[in-house]
């Protein structure tokens, strides 16, 4: 069966995903390695908005949450 590629941008990342970090915040993290880089932007200008497709945000979550169950206090 085909996955459906559903683009997330930041704005849908809060109601979707319940990740209500900021733009800066998300910079950072993803500058550190700890949220996966965007899987590309909207449309070739320079100020288009990134975004995500869900299965990368779900697998970032998943690998959190088994983090987490694993004692790891250092998830963020």
């Amino acid at each position: 069966m085909p996955r459906s590629l559903k683009m997330l941008l930041r704005r849908d990342l809060k109601p979707l995903k319940g990740i209500s970090w900021s733009r800066q915040r998300i910079g950072r993290k993803i500058k550190a390695g700890e949220f996966p880089p965007p899987d590309g932007k909207t449309a070739d200008a320079p100020t288009s908005p990134n975004f995500w497709f869900e299965h990368t945000i779900d697998r970032y979550l998943r690998a959190r949450a088994k983090a987490h169950a694993q004692g790891n206090n250092n998830v963020t």
